[in-house]
């Protein structure tokens, strides 16, 4: 229909009449290129806002659980220090004698790398983080925390020597039942301490554990900052984002 009336207005050389329907033709495209990008720009805001609501999910509970597991690693410290300094005086405590040295050569996992990060890394998505501070925040803890992912072998053989070798010294008491949890274990270790204390080897071992026991509580420390780290940016983030966007 519009094309016939232009055709007419140009046989009736009616140019301000073929100008008026031209100017229709192109606010008509202007305003639907406009409207396409307003809903592309709202869709990918309402998908910056998932990303950041997953972000942040995950973060907060890698942060809540470094900070659990710093605990228990600072608890395993301080029995390692108890097994270390009887082995020095040559007296150990026999009523914490068992559970310090289990406590020693506990391994305590650590934050893994982040999976939402990753997925965006793998699809191309990162312009979807809005802020170049939360990128690298982000950057840097995934490189962190996959350094450390990708040696666990190597950070971890202290710990599974000194366990190895604790096997000369201790024996297992079992009682027959089934494990229910970690708290009601179905068996008991008992250790020779006269054997620990004339096992020089075994000295080394356990010595070797408790600072690697030290290395992770900083490597777990480290992680933690970097996580709060992620957060910050993250709520600077969201705070612009919000501003940014406005009432939708």
């Amino acid at each position: 229909m519009l094309l016939r009336r232009v055709t007419k207005h140009v046989r009736e050389q009616n140019w301000f009449a073929v100008f008026l329907d031209l100017l229709v033709v192109v606010l008509g495209v202007f305003i639907g290129l406009q409207g396409q990008d307003w809903n592309d720009d709202r869709l990918r805001r309402l998908e910056s806002k998932s990303i950041l609501a997953r972000i942040e999910s995950e973060f907060k509970l890698m942060h809540k659980t470094a900070e659990r597991r710093r605990g228990v690693m600072e608890q395993n410290l301080l029995a390692g220090s108890r097994i270390v300094e009887g082995l020095q005086s040559g007296t150990l405590a026999s009523d914490t004698l068992d559970d310090d040295l289990t406590s020693l050569v506990t391994i305590m996992p650590l934050p893994p790398p982040s999976v939402v990060f990753a997925e965006l890394q793998a699809s191309g998505r990162l312009d979807l983080v809005l802020n170049r501070a939360l990128t690298d925040a982000l950057y840097e803890y995934n490189a962190w925390a996959s350094l450390l992912a990708g040696n666990t072998q190597s950070l971890t053989q202290p710990f599974r020597h000194a366990r190895q070798s604790l096997a000369r010294v201790r024996e297992v008491r079992t009682s027959g039942i089934p494990s229910k949890e970690d708290a009601d274990r179905s068996f008991t270790y008992v250790t020779d301490a006269s054997a620990l204390l004339a096992d020089l080897k075994l000295h080394a071992a356990l010595r070797n554990a408790y600072v690697e026991q030290d290395n992770f509580h900083t490597y777990n420390k480290r992680s933690e900052d970097l996580i709060q780290g992620v957060l910050n940016q993250l709520t600077a983030t969201v705070g612009a984002a919000d501003i940014v966007a406005g009432p939708h």
